[in-house]
Order: structure tokens, then sequence, then C-alpha cells
């Protein structure tokens, strides 16, 4: 049945595509706000992904129940106005979670590209609680059969919003036969790549010390890098202060070969770091899109820091402006999945339409809605999402949802993880005695 929307004040806008997703409850990476190792660089996963021990394989991730952390995800992807979402490899709370969560999409209405992560190297702690990997390569290309069967039994599922693509997690964990594998299988089967590539300060320098090349230049001389690959990150590049690397051409290769770079601002400042710059990459001719990669996966924050940080970074106010980054997360992750359908409303378009409510007291008077969005907006500003045509999102809720009992299953996934967290620890630390609480807790007031 056809129905009439009155819009009036409010923002209609096409759904936003978001490049860089880990569909978790993310209990893991609460853990280090305001903590961490400092041996890792600034770096925030390596603070809880690796494995306990080469011998029982025990991670973090595995305490997680894939059908509550991916619903979880999806649920505040849609609340935010992500109708496209490219999830990072199939963590999902656990090993195993990927076939499932191609169901969880398909049913709330999401457009996802999907399939199976994998690599040949294995981050893991040792028995002195050093950061140490091994190397499994034919484990890996096993894996990467595993996602071509994937590619093939799912993608074009629930009415074309299934769409398969294939991840070699890491850079850093990927050797030139694995990507020169996924080069083919992605040219066989008419798919993407994405990958995270120069994600950390650790990963730069093992890359330049063993390859001699920077993490960029290693994509591309393995032949990996094209208009068909989305790069999560490219942060460390040879044009990064912290990189202090002399004579690099990542940013004109990155042009030359038509990748598209997903920026997620938000992770990187909580480990004081940033994109330098988002301008500078766009100036560049790179394709820049929006991810949100972390908590609390809301894509509108996320373009507000890319535009306040951009500032900072260039000492210029000119930059980073709120066009760019609205441009980034609607006709740049578009671009970069190949979809002229998709982030644009427009004869031909796929019917992903967001309606944001600017008349909430937060906005006051609004000149230019753009602006006012970049600027002011939340994800709970997002009224109503529509994805191919059927409403979602109604009234700021996911249609089919009980949001209600959704937080207290999370609430209840995430204690049971952090109790997990001194098992998991080569120390035996508990949660508070890496990350104390802000204040103290007391049972009882005098």
């Amino acid at each position: 049945m056809d129905e009439t929307i009155n819009a009036g004040g409010k923002l209609v806008c096409p759904g936003f595509v978001n490049t860089h997703v880990h569909a978790s409850s993310q209990a893991s990476e609460k853990i280090i706000a305001d903590a961490g190792r400092p041996e890792l660089m600034n770096c925030g996963f390596l603070n809880y992904l690796p494995v306990k021990g080469r011998d029982n394989q025990f991670s973090m991730l595995d305490l997680e129940s894939p059908q509550v952390g991916g619903l979880f995800s999806l649920v505040n992807l849609l609340k935010s106005g992500s109708t496209t979402m490219v999830e990072m490899g199939g963590e999902l709370g656990g090993r195993g979670g990927i076939e499932q969560f191609v169901h969880l999409c398909g049913e709330v209405g999401i457009r996802a590209y999907l399939s199976p992560g994998y690599g040949a190297g294995h981050w893991y702690y040792d028995s002195d609680t050093r950061l140490k990997s091994y190397w499994d390569e034919e484990g890996s290309l096993s894996d990467l059969r595993r996602a071509r069967d994937f590619i093939k039994e799912y993608d074009g599922a629930y009415q074309g919003r299934i769409k398969g693509m294939l991840f070699p997690v890491e850079t850093a964990t990927s050797t030139p036969r694995l990507l020169e594998e996924t080069r083919k299988a992605a040219d066989d089967l008419g798919v993407g790549i994405s990958i995270h590539n120069s994600e950390t300060l650790l990963e730069f320098n093992q890359i330049v010390q063993t390859h001699g090349v920077t993490p960029v230049e290693y994509l591309w001389n393995c032949g990996l890098l094209g208009p068909d690959v989305i790069l999560g990150h490219c942060l460390f590049t040879s044009v990064h202060s912290a990189t202090t690397y002399s004579g690099g051409r990542d940013l004109e290769l990155l042009a030359e070969s038509g990748v598209t770079v997903a920026h997620s601002p938000l992770v990187f400042a909580r480990r004081g770091m940033a994109l330098e710059s988002f301008q500078r990459y766009l100036n560049a001719g790179i394709n820049m899109a929006m991810g949100t990669d972390t908590y609390p996966q809301d894509i509108i924050g996320e373009m507000r820091l890319a535009s306040l940080v951009c500032k900072i970074v260039e000492r210029d106010y000119f930059t980073g402006s709120s066009r760019d980054v609205f441009n980034a997360a609607t006709l740049g992750g578009a671009r970069g999945l190949g979809r002229e359908d998709l982030g644009r409303l427009a004869p031909g378009a796929k019917a992903d339409i967001l309606i944001i409510d600017l008349q909430r007291p937060h906005f006051g008077g609004v000149k230019d809605p753009i602006r006012a969005l970049v600027n002011c907006a939340v994800g709970d500003d997002v009224e109503r999402v529509i994805v191919d045509g059927k409403t979602v999102v109604k009234d700021g809720r996911v249609v089919g949802v009980d949001q209600d009992r959704l937080m207290r299953e999370v609430q209840a996934e995430s204690e049971k993880i952090w109790a997990g967290f001194q098992q998991w620890d080569q120390q035996e630390r508990s949660v508070d005695e890496l990350s104390p609480p802000s204040f103290e807790f007391v049972d009882d007031l005098p």
C-alpha cells in the first residue's frame, strides 16, 4: 500500500553507505577506553583480539553470542542511517557466525556486503605476555576457498540486498601468495575486496622492515589494488608524521589505483591518533568513504569527527567541509562498491531513504540542512529509514526488533565477556585492574 509521509521541516537524503563495520557488542573494545598497553604504540585491537597463547586459541570474541552482538550492531547501524554496510570479515562475536548473520541482515532489511575473513598470520601472546604471530598460509588459502563458496551460495540473497565481498582481513597478516590468490578470486567472482591497511605503526614498521616497502606499496606490488578495493583506515602512510618515512609515494599509488579509503576517525581519536588528513587525501584524488568501525556505530557522529579532526590537523577551518564528509558517507561509499544506484536520490537509484528530524531543540535555526546534520545531529535524530522501498526504522525504532529485550541481552553478554577477561589475560588481571573505573563504586551510602 502506498504511503504519503509528511517530511516538512525534515531532511530527506539518501541512506548512508557504511564501508567499515565490525558487527558485535564490542564489549571487548570498551575495556580499553582510557587504558591499554603502551608497547602496542597506541593500537587498540591488539589489546583484546589476539588469542591467549598459540595452543588453546582462546579469543575474547569467542565469549560473545553472534546472535546478540550481531543484532545489536544492525540496530545501531540502521537507527543512525546506515542502509548499506560492509562487515569486515565476519568476526561477529566469535568464529563461525557469518552464515547466521546473513539471515539477521536479511530479516532486519539492511544491505550487507559479507563473507568470512581470512589471514595467513595470527596474533597471540606468549607466556611472557609478548605479542607474537605465527603463520599458516595453506590454512588461509583453505579459508579463501570457504569465502568463495560462501559468496556463491549467498550473493544476491534477500532480494539482492546481500552481496559477497572478499576480506583478507589485515595487510599485516597477508602473504604475497594470499593476496595474489585473493585478486584472482575477486576477478573470477566479480566481487570487491576490503582489507585493513596502514592501520597501526606496528604494521607499518613490520612491513617496511620485512619487505622494504610501505603497506600501500606492498599491496600495489602484490597486484591487489584497484577500483574494486576498499582499504580500511589507511592512516599510517608515507605522509603521516608518525612514520617519519622519506621518499614514499603512497598517496600517488592510492589515487592511481582508484581504491577507496574507508575513514573511521573515532576509533583512532580514542587512541590519540588522526588521519593526516581527510582533505589531503581528497586533494590527491583519492576516493574517500566513511565507516563506523567502533561503538556506537553512529555514522553521523563519524562525519562530524571527520570534519573537526581534519580542521585540527590542517589548522584550517576551510578543510573537511560538511559537504565533503557527507559525500564520503554517500557517493564515496557507493563508488567504492561500484554502485551507482546507491548513495543518491535519483531516477534509477535504489529507494534507500532517510528522514532526519531537524526540528529538535539542539539544532536551533537551520539555514543549511547538510551543515546542520554534520555539526548538530546524532543518530537518534534519524526518524525513518527506508531500504529498497520498505520502512525498516519508524519513529526511531527498528521494525520487528524488541529493543528493550535486546539491550538486556547485550548487558548480560557484556558482563559475561568482562568476567572472562581474567581467564584470557596472560597476566590474569581482572577488567578493573586493566581499566579501573572512572570513580569508585560503593554498595551503599552512609
